[in-house]
């Protein structure tokens, strides 16, 4: 009987050790990750060695029109010229946009009625005409008026955000607009595209390869300066 009761009682002591051990993990596994001491594993590591994610969102920026602003400018409808109107140019949709005063809203212009427009910005003057490209009516920027004539269709493209997981290295954390611009000039009445560089350009003016090499010496293009474009065309193609 002696022997019996000592088995159980080693049996009891075996189970009460063992109940211990598992509230005691149990205890640990409940803990917060700020119960844990600083230098817990794998809260130690550096940014080097793990990767947060960063899920940032930004909302959008920039504007889908061509100016940030609506300014004076002026509007050919149909045979009448109004000057001193607030204007800006929907780049996204092709669109002519105007307001009375800067309190109202905008209303769009119908593209059948718009023969040209001009804008103004800090001195610079934007002149648009209306062409035909591909059966389709639009809006072109005249960068040069002349014997060649240069035009730029510019658009407003929106880039989306760069979301991504851990290791996702882009700052791109907002929807953006962006300005794309290509280049036209008029050959027995029909819109030509080129490409801006100094490559495409010897190939679409050949006779021109002599002005092209000297405008372009030192020189990066920038398709979005159309100050500086203006300058350029001005110098290759100006007899």
């Amino acid at each position: 009987m002696k022997f019996l009761v000592a088995d159980v009682d080693l049996f009891m002591k075996k189970l009460l050790h063992s109940a211990t051990f598992l509230f005691a993990c149990a205890t640990l596994f409940a803990q917060n990750v700020s119960d844990l001491p600083a230098n817990s594993f794998p809260f130690n590591m550096s940014g080097t060695t793990v990767k947060a994610f960063d899920n940032r969102y930004e909302g959008v920026k920039g504007t889908h029109m061509f100016l940030e602003d609506f300014k004076r400018g002026s509007v050919l409808l149909r045979t009448t010229l109004y000057k001193d109107v607030l204007l800006n140019y929907d780049a996204v949709n092709d669109l002519v946009l105007i307001q009375r005063d800067l309190k109202t809203d905008a209303f769009e212009l119908r593209k059948d009625m718009v023969g040209e427009f001009t804008l103004s910005d800090n001195g610079e003057v934007f002149h648009f005409v209306r062409l035909v490209k591909d059966s389709n009516p639009s809006y072109f920027l005249e960068l040069l008026n002349g014997k060649t004539s240069i035009y730029c269709k510019s658009i407003k493209i929106l880039q989306r955000a760069e979301i991504g997981g851990a290791y996702n290295n882009s700052d791109n954390t907002s929807d953006q607009f962006k300005m794309q611009n290509s280049f036209f000039t008029l050959k027995d009445g029909e819109l030509v595209e080129f490409t801006l560089s100094k490559k495409g350009l010897t190939k679409f003016f050949p006779e021109k390869e002599k002005q092209i090499t000297a405008a372009l010496k030192g020189k990066k293009i920038d398709s979005t300066n159309f100050s500086e474009l203006r300058v350029l065309f001005a110098e290759i193609l100006t007899d």
